[in-house]
């Protein structure tokens, strides 16, 4: 393994803000062998690349590439949407999560459908949309205000029902910080962004 493996699993960890002992645990060998890993005094197996890879959330690419290859590509703004998009729906798993996936989904390609419908319905895709061109933000609006209200009675438990708890969203944003620690930063970027941006208005 190189050098680069060695800082980025010490990067990773102290981002994850977790001790050498506590990592080493989670990863299932001791912590002298953690530590041989992160000075880049020993190879790993690939097993352990994949579980290291698993733990920290990142690609096998990731943990090997050099630091300065390993930055984010992409532009700041796409880099936040698609963090956000991503925490969205894989913190949505399991049974109560499911209830949750179809609503946030609608929700988000309405916002979508709008904001393509308006960069390219003038040009030669317009003949893929097919809703009228005015009336189609209003049934958009409308299909994201139904979403937006579908999740809401989820979450409270309207009409009898008991309130649907996603384990990531009783975990509550500390949850998200540890179990995303790539793209928790990101996330909270947007939002803070966005109300800012509504505060100036």
């Amino acid at each position: 393994m190189s050098n680069a493996f060695a800082y980025n699993m010490t990067a990773l960890r102290r981002q994850k803000g977790v001790t050498q002992k506590a990592a080493a645990e989670q990863l299932g060998i001791s912590q002298s062998l953690l530590s041989h890993y992160e000075k880049g005094l020993r190879a790993c197996s690939l097993d352990f690349l994949l579980r290291a890879s698993a733990f920290y959330g990142v690609s096998c690419d990731r943990l090997l590439r050099p630091p300065e290859e390993a930055a984010d590509p992409l532009p700041p703004e796409e880099a936040q949407l698609l963090a956000a998009v991503h925490i969205v729906f894989d913190s949505l798993k399991g049974e109560a999560g499911e209830a949750l996936r179809g609503p946030a989904y609608r929700f988000m390609a309405m916002a979508c459908y709008r904001l393509f419908r308006l960069l390219y319905a003038g040009g030669e895709q317009g003949e893929d949309f097919t809703c009228s061109p005015y009336a189609y933000r209003a049934l958009a609006d409308a299909a994201m205000q139904v979403s937006e209200a579908k999740l809401s009675c989820l979450l409270a438990g309207e009409g009898g029902a008991p309130p649907v708890q996603a384990e990531a969203l009783t975990a509550g944003f500390a949850g998200l910080a540890e179990h995303y620690p790539q793209e928790f930063p990101r996330l909270v970027r947007l939002l803070h962004e966005a109300e800012q941006e509504m505060k100036e208005r």
